[in-house]
């Protein structure tokens, strides 16, 4: 694990879990504020090793029709 994953094997599993609480607690503390209600200010979640961030994501949206074409929806 340490040789395929150098910065993942550093926390075990209740770390992860630990992080994860503690950026749900950090949530909804900022849910009951003033920058939630603006939609600003979100807090970041705590950085886990060997994880890239997921919360800059750039693409395009697709519509509801193309999209019920694509699944057959529309037949």
């Amino acid at each position: 694990m340490r040789t395929l994953h150098p910065e993942a094997h550093r926390w075990r599993l209740d770390q992860y879990l630990l992080a994860d609480m503690a950026d749900c607690l950090r949530w909804l503390a900022w849910s009951k504020t003033d920058d939630a209600r603006n939609g600003r200010n979100r807090p970041e979640p705590i950085p886990r090793p060997g994880l890239e961030s997921g919360r800059e994501r750039t693409g395009t949206a697709m519509g509801v029709d193309r999209m019920n074409e694509f699944l057959g929806w529309g037949e």
